[in-house]
C-alpha cells in the first residue's frame, strides 16, 4: 500500500518522538548519576570524619611511628569501601541502560548506528570486520548497510566475523588485527566507571577529604 504525504508526516512525527524519548532518557540517567555521585561524596566525607576521630583516639594511645600500620589499614578500608560503592552504582546504571536498549528496537538501532559511525571514523583501515554480540547480528548488518549506503564512508569495506558473547553492541577491528574498537555495553560500563571515578576523586580532592587519612598528621 502506498504512503500518502500525511502518512509520511506521521512517520516523521513518530521518529521525532522516539528520538526525543531517547534523549530525555539519556538526560535522566546522567542527572541521576550526578545526584548519586554527590551522595557518594557526602558519604565519603562522613566516613573521613569517622576515620579522623578514630585516628585521634589512636594518637592518645601510641606514638605516630606505631600508628602507621593502623592508619594504612584505615586508608585502605576507606578507599576500598568508596570504590565498592561507586562500582555498585555504576553497574546499576549500565544495567538499566542496557535493558532500555535491549528492549526497544528503535534504541537498539540508534545505539548501533552511532557506534558504527564512531568505529568507521576511529579505525584507520579500509577493511573493517564486525563481530556483533549474539542476538545483535541483524541489527548490526542492517545498520552497517544503511550507513554505507549514504556514501559517507566510500573507502570502508565491511565484512562480518563470528558473533561474540556479550550483552549488546559489537566489536569492530581492522582486517590486519592491529586496531580494535569495542562498542559493547561491557566496554561502555568500563568507560562510565572510569569517568565517574574521576569525578568522585576530583570532588574528594576539592573537599580535601583524604587529608585526615595521612600518616604524617
Amino acid at each position: 500500500m502506498a504512503l500518502t504525504p500525511n502518512d509520511g508526516n506521521l512517520l516523521a512525527v513518530i521518529a521525532s518522538e522516539l528520538r526525543k524519548a531517547a534523549e530525555e532518557e539519556a538526560q535522566r540517567i546522567l542527572e541521576e548519576a550526578e545526584k548519586q555521585a554527590q551522595r557518594i561524596v557526602e558519604e565519603a566525607k562522613a566516613r573521613a570524619e569517622a576515620v579522623r576521630a578514630e585516628k585521634a583516639k589512636l594518637r592518645e594511645l601510641e606514638r605516630q611511628r606505631r600508628l602507621a600500620p593502623k592508619l594504612a589499614e584505615l586508608r585502605a578500608k576507606f578507599f576500598s569501601e568508596l570504590y565498592a560503592t561507586v562500582d555498585k552504582f555504576v553497574e546499576g546504571i549500565v544495567r538499566e541502560a542496557a535493558e532500555i536498549v535491549a528492549n526497544n528496537p528503535e534504541f537498539r538501532r540508534m545505539y548501533v548506528e552511532s557506534a558504527l559511525q564512531e568505529a568507521f571514523r576511529s579505525l584507520h583501515s579500509q577493511a573493517v570486520i564486525l563481530e556483533p554480540c549474539q542476538g545483535f547480528e541483524e541489527v548490526v548488518k542492517e545498520a552497517a548497510s544503511s550507513i554505507l549506503a549514504t556514501g559517507r564512508y566510500p573507502s570502508v569495506e565491511v565484512s562480518f566475523g563470528k558473533s561474540r558473547s556479550c550483552r549488546c553492541g559489537f566489536v569492530a577491528r581492522s582486517a590486519d588485527g592491529r586496531e580494535l574498537f569495542n562498542a559493547t555495553i561491557e566496554a561502555k560500563l568500563r568507560e562510565v566507571k572510569e569517568q565517574l571515578m574521576m569525578y568522585v576523586w576530583k570532588k574528594l580532592k576539592e573537599e580535601k577529604i583524604w587529608l585526615g587519612l595521612r600518616s604524617d598528621r
